[in-house]
């Protein structure tokens, strides 16, 4: 299979199993989310890992008012790793097809499929 073509199945399993994979996340009663932030890597370009943004801890850190801390609210290395999850977690095979999507870009090609991820 072809790296592009390969990308857009890797999208597509993305899209399709993501609802899944974030249920997978326990939260508390009392904990609501405000957003969910996707991270790629350069060795996971398409989905490295899935968070959960917590508005508590988010209201904390508006609380805490401290200048620096809000330009972090919407970062998801802020929110705890209980709030967290790789989607190879609900499709095992996504890990394999990031591995071999990364053998497949040759080092000039490189920046172009990150952008495209």
């Amino acid at each position: 299979m072809g790296k592009v073509k390969l990308l857009e199945e890797m999208k597509q399993d993305m899209l399709r199993e993501i609802q899944i994979a974030v249920k997978e996340i326990r939260l508390d009663e009392s904990d609501e989310v405000c957003y969910i932030s996707l991270l790629g890597t350069d060795y996971e370009p398409v989905l490295g890992l899935i968070t959960l943004g917590i508005k508590s801890y988010r209201d904390k850190m508006i609380k805490e008012e401290h200048p620096q801390e809000l330009l972090y609210l919407w970062n998801s290395g802020e929110m705890p790793v209980e709030y967290q999850v790789g989607l190879e977690k609900v499709l095992p095979s996504f890990q394999e097809k990031q591995e071999k999507f990364v053998e497949l870009i040759e080092d000039n090609e490189r920046e172009d499929y990150w952008k495209a991820c």
